[in-house]
């Protein structure tokens, strides 16, 4: 997300004001998807290789996805993001 500048440009590390409640809700539904890829159907993991054969496999996107929940989670307890 990136706010535009005074002079027209995005300013990508511009800070803008969230709610924490919808960042710990987006942090529960990462953590919830990260579940759900690391023991995915059949059908969602034939699914997933067709329409990404070059991306990244369901384990990284997992991963990826846990690592999101814990570094919002622990930015909102205030120990600066870090797991």
């Amino acid at each position: 997300m990136t706010r535009r500048s005074r002079g027209g440009g995005d300013e990508l590390d511009a800070l803008i004001g969230v709610c924490a409640t919808e960042l710990l809700d987006w942090a529960w539904l990462a953590g919830q998807m990260a579940e759900w890829l690391t023991c995915p159907a059949r059908a969602v993991a034939a699914d997933h290789a067709q329409r990404y054969p070059n991306g990244p496999s369901l384990n990284q996107q997992a991963w990826m996805l846990h690592h999101i929940n814990e570094r919002i989670g622990a930015l909102l307890d205030g120990d600066r993001g870090q797991p």
